[in-house]
C-alpha cells in the first residue's frame, strides 16, 4: 500500500532553514559548557536555547554546547534548563559580552513525595494510538542535518480514569530508522493553558535504541514510580544519535489524522510548543 509521509515540524523547520539561509553571514556561534554550580561538574543532556524561539541545543555527555544565533536576537533570553536544578534565564547580550560562555546552574530544593507502589494493581488503562498502520506517516528531522533535531520534542496529552494512577510503560512506533544508536529521553509534564508547563518528575528518564530498530518500542517506567492525579503530556526528546550510513537521517513514526490537538511537538529544546492534528502511534499505559 502506497503512504503519505509527511513531514513533522514542516512549517517550523522550513522557518529554521530560511533563517539560516538568509542570515548565514549574519551568524555569531555560541559554544560553552554547562557545570553545576556546587561541585563545578559538566552537567550532561541540559536544555539550551532561546526561549520561545526553533533555535537551541542539548548539552552533549561532557556538558559541551554550541549553537548559533544572528545579531537580530540579542534582545532574546537564552534559558538553560535541566531536572534537579533551577531553570536560568539569560540575555544573549549579556551571555555573549563573557569572556566564554560558560554557565553555572543552582541545584534545587525537591522534596520527594512519600511513594507506597503496591504489586496487586486492580486497573490498567491504555491511552494513545496503539494502530501502526503506515497510511499517513512523519518523519521526526529535518531532512538537511540530524543536528537540528537535538533537543526536539513530540509527545500526547494523556487523561487519566482515575487519580493517583502510576505510569507503567510508554510506547512508541518506529516503522523505518536508519541510526545505529538513538538516545531519547522521556519528560512528562503538567498541561496549563493546554500546554506543556512544569515537569512532573525529578529524575531524568533516559531509553537507547540501538541497531536501526524499528517496531514498537517499550520503556518500563514502574521503577520511576511517576504518580499522574489529573492531565498530563508525556513525550520524547531526541538527546543525541549516532547513524553510520552515508544517507539522509530516516527515523519514521505512522499517524493518524485527528480533529483533536492532542499531540504537541517543539523544533528545539527551549522552542515553543505547537498543537498538532494527527495521533502518533504513541501509548502508555497506567496502573492503579
Amino acid at each position: 500500500m502506497k503512504y503519505l509521509t509527511a513531514i513533522l515540524f514542516l512549517v517550523i523547520v522550513s522557518h529554521i532553514n530560511g533563517y539560516a539561509q538568509s542570515s548565514s553571514e549574519n551568524a555569531i556561534l555560541i559554544n560553552g559548557m554547562v557545570f553545576d554550580k556546587e561541585t563545578n561538574g559538566p552537567l550532561a543532556y541540559v536544555s539550551i536555547g532561546l526561549q520561545n524561539k526553533p533555535i537551541g541545543t542539548i548539552s552533549d555527555s561532557n556538558g559541551h554546547y554550541s549553537f548559533t544565533v544572528l545579531q537580530e536576537n540579542m534582545d532574546d533570553t537564552v534559558l538553560v534548563s535541566i531536572v534537579g536544578f533551577e531553570n536560568k534565564p539569560i540575555l544573549l547580550k549579556e551571555l555573549l559580552s563573557r569572556d566564554n560562555q560558560n554557565i553555572f546552574l543552582a541545584r534545587k530544593d525537591y522534596v520527594m513525595p512519600a511513594v507506597v507502589v503496591s504489586n496487586r494493581f486492580t486497573k490498567t488503562d491504555i491511552i494513545g494510538r496503539q494502530s501502526s498502520s503506515k497510511l499517513v506517516q512523519i518523519s521526526i528531522h529535518n531532512k538537511k542535518s540530524v543536528e537540528e533535531t537535538i533537543g526536539s520534542e513530540m509527545g500526547i496529552r494523556v487523561k487519566p480514569s482515575q487519580s493517583g494512577s502510576y505510569l507503567k510503560n510508554v510506547n512508541w512506533y518506529f516503522s523505518a530508522n536508519n541510526f545505529n544508536y538513538i538516545k531519547i529521553r522521556v519528560n512528562i509534564y503538567s498541561v496549563k493553558d493546554n500546554m506543556p508547563d512544569t515537569l512532573l518528575t525529578d529524575a531524568q528518564v533516559f531509553t537507547v535504541i540501538p541497531d536501526y530498530k524499528t517496531g514498537w518500542i517499550s520503556l518500563d517506567l514502574l521503577p520511576y514510580y511517576i504518580q499522574v492525579n489529573q492531565d498530563f503530556i508525556i513525550t520524547l526528546q531526541w538527546i543525541e544519535s549516532r547513524m553510520e550510513k552515508k544517507e539522509p537521517p530516516k527515523t519514521i513514526v505512522p499517524v493518524s489524522v485527528s480533529n483533536a490537538k492532542n499531540t504537541y511537538a517543539r523544533v528545539a529544546s527551549q522552542d515553543m510548543w505547537k498543537r498538532m492534528r494527527y495521533s502518533p502511534s504513541f501509548y502508555v499505559t497506567l496502573v492503579h
